[in-house]
């Protein structure tokens, strides 16, 4: 029985905290900030600069 409880408590943990993840690419101001660290300053200038980033041309980069 206590390795069943075991067993769930793992299972759980794991479902939890696959759920919590964060594209840093396509996250809004409010997924960015949920991260440890990320205020929403630091969110605001990480999605100005994902959207720059996505506006450029191919050229750019060659």
């Amino acid at each position: 029985m206590k390795v069943f409880y075991l067993t769930l408590f793992f299972v759980f943990f794991l479902v939890t905290t696959a759920a919590a993840v964060v594209n840093i690419n396509t996250g809004d101001l409010n997924e960015l900030t949920s991260l440890p660290g990320i205020g929403p300053v630091k969110a605001k200038a990480i999605i100005q600069y994902t959207d720059l980033v996505k506006n450029r041309s191919i050229s750019v980069y060659r």
